[in-house]
């Protein structure tokens, strides 16, 4: 077991080196061939109401079926999936989403929680996070052809004491989770949600530490079709890809099924554009305002690396601002895109602070954050 405790004087420790003339090459193995690796962890993120759900049920759908991949890679390795949605509700959602996806409702299993038995024969219901993935591992097993887990959204299942904007507390999650992906040879993919800030790369849009994209070996961003008056055209475009050749997007519509039901439709063709070019293309309704906005990023980026661990009062911000040549209004702009949240030490003389945004302040708020003064 890996530990991050300081080695004592009084330890016996051997090195764990591994002699690379010794590590026998081997081809990747892909759920969807250049896109979704088999023992993995890829990302799909997207804003809500993107499709995200119509998404990963119709790859759930496509694994149980062992069916054919739209772009014509080949055939999905059918198996049992694996699914952990925080969100969606399984009778009105989930299940006929899937069920007009033509899924193979056998082999599609929902972990909703661990029912623990006391010894007085009373029992409590636990939910399921990172922190424990032992169980998540449990149910892979016991599922025995399992081939794919969602986790949809992974903000939920972090944990309540991890800080989902702190790289090292992310890793720690993530990684138990990425060894679980590898040892079982299960596909993982982790459906983030986007910050509302603009970004200028894709997967910097991702809610959260760059811990996530960082620890996946792919990242998928969903986006609707700016260029579509109906807004149902859909644009999965690529992010990294560690594993393969830069990939090519692809579209799907959200239409009514001969039964009723939404579904999602292919359309032919690859999208010759990435997640990069759709955020550099994408157009913004912000008025502009104040500093040209390459020193705006400049001064976010820097912004969001003073909150990176946690929060900072706001008199030290300024100060440091100062130091680092930014003026008070380049970072009061730089707070508002970043939807900074200002928080007050309890007391009648407390003093404010900022920190950057928790998955739950991005999907509670519906308008724009303002910036407090220092005084405030």
């Amino acid at each position: 077991m890996n530990s991050n405790k300081p080695f004592s004087g009084k330890s016996e420790t051997t090195l764990d080196l591994i002699c690379m003339a010794n590590v026998e090459p081997t081809e990747v193995a892909w759920l969807w061939k250049d896109r979704i690796p088999m023992g993995r962890i890829t990302v799909l993120s997207g804003r809500p109401g993107c499709g995200k759900t119509f998404l990963t049920m119709f790859l759930a759908a496509t694994v149980t079926r062992g069916g054919d991949w739209p772009d014509g890679r080949g055939t999905a390795p059918q198996g049992s999936v694996l699914i952990l949605n925080a969100e969606d509700d399984p009778n009105d959602t989930l299940s006929p989403r899937l069920f007009a996806a033509n899924a193979d409702m056998q082999k599609v299993h929902l972990l909703k929680g661990v029912t623990v038995k006391q010894k007085d024969g009373n029992s409590s219901q636990l939910a399921v996070d990172l922190t424990n993935v032992d169980k998540i591992q449990e149910a892979i097993r016991q599922l025995e052809d399992c081939r794919l887990c969602v986790i949809d959204p992974i903000g939920s299942y972090l944990g309540h004491n991890v800080d989902s904007h702190r790289d090292n507390e992310v890793r720690s999650v993530l990684t138990p989770l990425g060894n679980l992906a590898n040892e079982l040879e299960v596909a993982v993919l982790m459906v983030c949600h986007n910050r509302k800030a603009a970004s200028d790369f894709a997967d910097d849009s991702v809610l959260g530490s760059r811990g996530f994209t960082g620890i996946a070996r792919a990242a998928w961003h969903l986006y609707s079709d700016q260029n579509d008056p109906s807004k149902s055209r859909k644009l999965l475009l690529p992010g990294k890809n560690n594993l393969a050749e830069n990939q090519f997007g692809l579209a799907f519509r959200i239409e009514k099924s001969e039964i009723g039901t939404p579904i999602l439709r292919w359309e032919d063709g690859d999208v010759q554009q990435s997640a990069d070019d759709y955020v550099a293309a994408k157009p913004t309704d912000r008025k502009k305002r104040g500093p040209e906005p390459s020193k705006r990023v400049e001064c976010m980026r820097w912004l969001a690396q003073q909150l990176a661990a946690g929060p900072v009062e706001a008199k030290t911000i300024e100060i440091r601002a100062s130091e680092a040549g930014y003026t008070w209004k380049t970072v009061r702009n730089a707070y508002q895109c970043l939807g900074v949240q200002s928080i007050k030490a309890s007391g009648p003389n407390g003093s404010w602070s900022w920190r950057l945004p928790t998955v739950e302040d991005e999907l509670a708020s519906e308008h724009d954050v303002s910036c407090p003064s220092i005084e405030e």
